[in-house]
This record gives C-alpha cells, structure tokens and sequence, in this order.
C-alpha cells in the first residue's frame, strides 16, 4: 500500500514571500510596461447543456480560495519584491448574454472577444490577476472565458 500523502502546509498569512525567478523576470518587465497584456493567458471553454452561473460562480471561487496564487498581488517593499496573498478574493466574474444576437454574426462576435478579452490589462499592485467571462450564446450554450496574469498562473 502507497504512504498517505500529506498536505502542503499553508504558510501563515502575515509571511512575506520573496518573488521566484520567473516572478522575478515578470516584474522586472512590468515595472516598464505596466499596461502590456504580453503576460496574460487566456482559455475558453464552450458549456453545452444546461447551466446555473451563479453555481458555476460559486465552484470557481471555491477554487480561487484554494488556490493562493490565484488570490496574490506584488509589491516592493524596502526595495524587495514580494507576494501578497489577499486572505480573502471573490473573481470577478462577468456575465454576458448574447444569445438574442444575430445567430449568423454571434460566432464572429465571440472570436472578436477572445481576441479583445485578453487585451486587458492587469495591475499586478492591486489585482485581482484573474476574471471570468460567460457569454451566454443560446439556452443551452455558453462560453466561458478564464483570464489571468502569467505571474500568478505559471511564473
């Protein structure tokens, strides 16, 4: 039999923590180009069949609470870099619906959204580094857009 796997203790709130490397080359970059979305990643996921936002909307924060870097802004303080890690973060989460579009123009309008959507960009000072998106495109059809900073996702 496999030894039980133990858990990663979480570190304790008021810790400091000190930037990785790739963090480390991210904020660098940042720190002169604030406004660049070069760093942002962005996933759609089209949802057939029937669904509840306001569960979908609970489930992902539910993953967000779990999840520490997804709820981490930066700073530098005395001249080093560190990660905050918010104690507490609700995503934003938009809601959209298109599904009363022109049927022949709404995949078109999508496209041009994902294209848009990560476009934004993110204050790594304030946050959040992530949003959610949920285009309603017809009863029973939706997408979801997921965008987030690079520093926080994979740096």
């Amino acid at each position: 039999m496999a030894p039980k796997a133990s858990s990663i203790p979480k570190k304790p709130e008021d810790v400091r923590a000190p930037l990785s490397l790739a963090q480390q080359r991210l904020w660098f970059i940042y720190q002169y180009d604030p406004q660049s979305p070069t760093y942002n990643i962005s996933r759609a996921w089209r949802i057939k069949g029937p669904l509840n936002p306001q569960v979908l909307k609970a489930s992902l924060n539910l993953i967000v609470a779990r999840h520490d870097a997804l709820r981490t802004t930066f700073q530098e303080i005395d001249g080093q870099s560190i990660q905050v890690i918010q104690p507490t973060f609700t995503a934003p989460f938009q809601e959209w619906d298109w599904s009363a579009h022109d049927p022949a123009e709404l995949e078109a309008e999508i496209d041009r959204f994902l294209i848009d959507e990560p476009l934004q960009p993110f204050d790594l000072l304030t946050g959040p580094l992530l949003r959610f998106t949920l285009i309603r495109s017809g009863q029973d059809d939706h997408v979801l857009i997921f965008t987030v900073h690079h520093m926080v996702f994979d740096g």
